[in-house]
């Protein structure tokens, strides 16, 4: 596998059995392609993401530490919770 870093893509033709990678100053064909645009995926034209932007969630990770808690929390340990549809919450109580 090859991965081609600083390579902005400007265009994707798929093909019956390969993609072709078009960028600015040339083109790789190849089996698979991954989009890794961390969450700037909408900005790319439609040619290349086919309206993927609707069915990805952005997801932040957020880590908060405290001193030892006198008393537990009224959770069990290691509890996730799912709110909305738009946020993944997780407690982990480690001591």
């Amino acid at each position: 596998m090859r991965i081609y870093e600083q390579s902005p893509v400007v265009d994707l033709r798929e093909k019956a059995a390969e993609i072709e990678v078009i960028t600015d100053k040339s083109m790789v064909v190849a089996k698979d392609v991954v989009l890794a645009t961390n969450a700037y995926i909408a900005a790319l034209p439609k040619s290349i993401h086919h309206g993927i932007a609707r069915k990805i969630l952005p997801v932040e990770s957020f880590i908060i530490a405290t001193e030892p808690l006198i008393k537990p929390p009224p959770i069990p340990s290691s509890t996730t919770a799912c709110l909305c549809a738009t946020a993944i919450i997780c407690w982990i109580i480690t001591a």
